[in-house]
């Protein structure tokens, strides 16, 4: 307050385009008359994600989830974020959306074999969408192949020797 009159705000439009709209009024003590009346523009900032990143085992068939933390300067939920998983051929390669993914993927041969595998979000408070930010990328492990069958067989001296083995790779 000052020796002009009393100011008080009211709360008229918290969802509109541009932000929450104030209607800010000065009213004169002495008579109770409204000198001044003008409304204040509160602007919504887009909202930030921090710590963006993933977890879980980097092998085919590993589950991967993605987290982040959701910040945003004007006190808005979390509403309408996105997160992808992308994929790439390596650590600093154009990367490309994995289609359908969510908050979690299972690492499936051979679409990631060999891959760079990253968690991305993009905030959103319902009202603005904020930037990109994207986890550090990290390589899917190859396994190494697996023997399942192999026929024992002894080798003479001068005699031509075959055998059968079988062995999977998983990626």
């Amino acid at each position: 307050a000052d020796e002009e009159g009393q100011w008080s705000a009211a709360l008229v439009d918290e969802y509109n385009d541009a932000g929450m709209v104030f209607a800010l009024t000065q009213t004169n003590s002495a008579d109770g008359t409204s000198g001044f009346s003008d409304c204040m523009i509160i602007e919504n900032e887009p909202p930030k994600a921090a710590e963006v990143a993933f977890s879980g085992e980097m092998m085919m068939g590993g589950e991967l989830s993605g987290s982040y933390n959701f910040v945003d300067a004007n006190g808005d939920f979390d509403e309408g974020t996105v997160v992808i998983w992308e994929r790439a051929d390596s650590a600093d390669a154009e990367s490309w959306t994995v289609a359908g993914a969510g908050g979690t993927y299972t690492l499936t041969a051979p679409n990631d074999s060999h891959k760079w595998i990253s968690f991305s979000v993009t905030p959103s408070d319902g009202l603005d969408e904020g930037i990109e930010y994207i986890s550090e990328p990290r390589q899917v492990a190859n396994s190494a192949p697996e023997i399942v069958a192999f026929e024992d067989r002894t080798a003479s001296e001068g005699a031509t020797f075959a055998f059968e083995m079988t062995a999977f790779d998983s990626d």
